[in-house]
């Protein structure tokens, strides 16, 4: 299992991703971004845990998902992760060992979901939808729009242009065409029997 280690006590991962060397586990959990050595799978060790707990009330807060942002940081890759009512957060890991947070995105409500597509992040915000934010300037992301207005957006996630918005208390899935951002069109709507939450790509190739 990979932990986020909070202080004394460790809280188990909420959500993680790979890096792109395929070297790092970058998780979340407990308020702290973990980055993890795996490029010997048979002993990973720990390279930094990070919080900002001295930024209290923009720190990390409920951490819940995290994405990529393949190649983003000033030498590697950067992720973006949500914290609920804290908004979101984009780190630069391009250091295993000294983490940057280089902004802060306060997110229209809830931010839980997370997705990243080409540049662009896209924020599931409960009852706010899917809000779309410009990030191919890690320092300075910017609102765009937003997109599934129609329920309670929990989850979501972006495949060959394709955003897929799990609509959590109307127990359905809705498919938007996202190759242009700023004109997103809704493709259909997969109705289901249960909640619409916890989507993957895995699922929908």
């Amino acid at each position: 299992e990979i932990y986020a280690q909070t202080g004394a006590t460790n809280s188990n991962c909420i959500d993680l991703v790979i890096s792109s060397c395929g070297n790092y586990i970058y998780s979340i959990g407990g308020g702290y971004l973990t980055i993890t050595d795996v490029s010997d799978p048979s002993k990973p060790v720990i390279r930094s845990i990070f919080n900002n707990t001295d930024q209290y009330p923009n720190d990390f807060g409920d951490t819940r998902q995290i994405a990529l942002i393949p190649g983003g940081g000033k030498d590697g890759d950067a992720v973006i992760f949500t914290g609920r009512i804290s908004g979101a957060f984009i780190v630069d890991v391009s250091d295993p060992d000294a983490p940057v947070e280089t902004a802060h995105y306060d997110a229209l409500e809830m931010a839980t979901g997370i997705a990243v597509y080409e540049g662009y992040a896209f924020i599931a915000n409960r009852q706010y939808g899917v809000e779309v934010v410009d990030i191919s300037d890690i320092y300075n992301p910017v609102h765009l729009g937003t997109v599934a207005r129609g329920g309670e957006v929990q989850s979501c996630k972006v495949v060959d242009g394709i955003l897929y918005c799990g609509i959590y208390d109307k127990n359905k899935v809705e498919l938007y065409d996202v190759t242009d951002v700023l004109k997103p069109t809704l493709l259909g709507t997969a109705n289901l029997d249960g909640n619409g939450d916890g989507l993957t790509d895995a699922t929908i190739h």
